[in-house]
């Protein structure tokens, strides 16, 4: 589960609480909020997005750390922390 891509768009946003415009905007890697890594994060044109375990959890903090106002700067750093210590 952690580093198996298996988990859809549809998924995510059900475990973070979160809509899948806001999961969009949070997995853009322009944004700088969480680093996802693999092809199946980033799949191209009409192909499906699959998610990790790991990645839904980055996602999640990196989620509820917006929803307290920290700031972004620190969003990738402390999302890859949260992973290590979870791992």
């Amino acid at each position: 589960i952690w580093h198996e891509p298996q988990f859809t768009v549809a998924d995510v946003c059900k475990i973070v609480g979160m809509t899948p415009k806001a999961l969009e905007h949070f997995v853009n890697p322009q944004r700088g909020l969480v680093r996802l890594v693999g092809p199946h994060a980033n799949p191209g044109t009409g192909r499906r997005r699959l998610f990790t375990g790991s990645q839904v959890l980055m996602i999640a903090a990196a989620y509820a750390m917006n929803r307290i106002g920290f700031p972004h700067r620190w969003s990738i750093p402390l999302t890859d922390t949260v992973v290590q210590r979870a791992w």
